[in-house]
C-alpha cells in the first residue's frame, strides 16, 4: 500500500464511514452518528474477541482507526471509535447536552451492534466522557474483570501548573467559537501530523505542538509491523487523515474547547464535574454493586501519563492520582498509574510511539 490510489482505496473502506441515526425522544430529535469499526470479530476458536471503544481528546475523529486498522487485526481486537456532536457526520447538539448524548449514542450503538460489554480507552478530554460512563454505564464493562484506561488523562484547569492554560481559561467564548478553524490551519500548515488532543489549546501565542512524535524512518520494520504499509505511505495517511478530517464537520471542535476549559455553564462535565465527588461516589456505586455481584473482581482504572505533558504538567498528573489513592477507594476500585518515558501529551496516544500497541496486547491477554 505505497501509492495514493491505494491509499483512497483504503480509507474509502466503509468499516471506516459507519453511520448510525440515534432515535428521538422527548428531550431531542434524531441524532445521526458515524462512527468506525475495525478489527475481526472473532477468534479462530469462534469465540467474541475484545472490544475496545476508543474515546480520543478534543478534535479526535473516527478516522484515527485508519492508524490502528493493522493493528486491531493483528492482535485480534476490535475497535470502535464514535464521532461526537459536531465531528465528522454526527449532528451538532448544545453544549450543555454533549456529555449526556454522548451517553446515549454509545449505549444505543453498542445495543444496534450486539456488543454487550468495552473495554474503554480514553485520550486527554475523552476522561470526560469515559468518567461518565463508569458512573452512569458500568454495567458494558467487562462482567469480570472490569477495566477502562485513561491515557494523559484531562484535568480541569485550574489544577495544572500549565500557565498556558490558565491562559486559556481567559479567552471569550465568541474565540473559541472559532477555534476549529484555527486548528486547521494549524495542523496542516504548522504540524502536519496526526494525533488530535486537548494539547491544541497550549502555546496560545505561537504555533502550536506537533501531534506526532516526529517523522517515521523511512524503510524501518516498526513502521511496517505497526501500519502495514511503508513509512512513505504512512506520511501520505496523516496527510490524507486530517484533509478528511477537516471536509467533515469540525464545529463540534469549538464545544469540546469549551467543555475542557469549563466555559460559561455548569454541569458540562457531567457526573465528574467534581473529581473527589465523583470518586467518593464511584466506591459508593462499587459497594452496592459487589453486593450484587460478589464474583466480580474491583473495577480497574489505568491511568497512563506522558512524560513530559504540556497541558497538565505534573501538577495536574498528582491531582489525579490523589484522587485515586488506594485509600479513597474502598478496595471496590484498584488505581494503577504508570509513566511512559519520552512521552508528550499527544505522543503517548500516537499510533508511532507504541503505547496503544502494548495496551492493547495487554486487553487481549486479560481475555483469554
Amino acid at each position: 500500500m505505497t501509492n495514493t490510489r491505494n491509499l483512497s482505496e483504503f480509507t474509502a473502506q466503509k468499516r471506516f464511514h459507519q453511520r448510525f441515526v440515534l432515535p428521538a425522544t422527548e428531550d431531542h430529535g434524531p441524532i445521526a452518528v458515524t462512527y468506525a469499526d475495525v478489527g475481526p470479530r472473532q477468534n479462530e476458536d469462534g469465540s467474541p474477541v475484545p472490544v475496545i471503544l476508543a474515546v480520543p481528546g478534543m478534535a479526535g475523529s473516527r478516522l484515527w482507526l485508519y492508524h490502528q486498522d493493522h493493528l486491531a487485526n493483528v492482535i485480534g481486537v476490535r475497535l470502535l471509535s464514535i464521532d461526537r456532536p459536531g465531528i465528522g457526520g454526527s449532528t451538532p447538539v448544545p453544549v450543555e447536552k454533549r456529555v449526556s448524548i454522548w451517553l446515549e449514542t454509545v449505549t444505543a450503538l453498542l445495543d444496534h451492534l450486539s456488543v454487550p460489554h468495552v473495554v474503554p480507552i480514553s485520550h486527554s478530554a475523552g476522561t470526560i466522557y469515559l468518567l461518565n460512563l463508569l458512573a452512569c454505564r458500568r454495567d458494558l464493562l467487562w462482567p469480570r474483570k472490569p477495566i477502562a484506561m485513561l491515557l494523559a488523562p484531562w484535568v480541569e484547569p485550574k489544577h495544572s501548573d500549565v500557565l498556558s492554560m490558565q491562559m486559556a481559561r481567559m479567552l471569550p467564548t465568541g474565540m473559541l467559537n472559532q477555534w476549529n478553524k484555527l486548528i486547521q490551519f494549524s495542523l496542516t500548515k504548522i504540524a502536519p501530523t496526526f494525533g488530535a488532543s486537548a494539547g491544541i489549546l497550549a502555546n496560545l501565542s505561537s504555533s502550536l505542538p506537533s501531534m506526532g512524535k516526529g517523522p517515521i524512518s523511512e524503510g524501518t520494520d516498526p513502521c511496517l509491523a505497526t501500519y502495514g504499509m511503508s513509512a512513505e505511505a504512512v506520511e501520505t495517511l496523516e496527510k490524507i487523515t486530517l484533509e478528511y478530517m477537516f471536509k467533515e464537520n469540525s464545529t463540534g471542535i469549538n464545544d469540546e474547547a469549551i467543555v475542557c476549559l469549563k466555559k460559561g455553564t455548569s454541569g458540562l462535565w457531567g457526573a465528574c464535574e467534581d473529581l473527589p465527588a465523583y470518586v467518593r461516589h464511584m466506591v459508593q456505586a462499587g459497594r452496592d454493586r459487589t453486593q450484587q455481584h460478589p464474583q466480580e473482581e474491583p473495577l480497574r482504572l489505568k491511568g497512563v501519563f506522558a512524560e513530559k505533558d504540556g497541558m497538565i504538567g505534573y501538577k495536574g498528573q498528582q491531582y489525579f492520582e490523589q484522587c485515586f489513592t488506594r485509600d479513597n477507594l474502598g478496595g471496590v476500585v484498584s488505581f494503577e498509574s504508570v509513566v511512559i518515558p519520552g512521552t508528550e501529551h499527544d505522543s503517548v496516544w500516537s499510533t508511532r510511539t507504541g503505547v496503544l500497541e502494548k495496551l492493547l496486547w495487554e486487553i487481549k491477554k486479560m481475555a483469554q
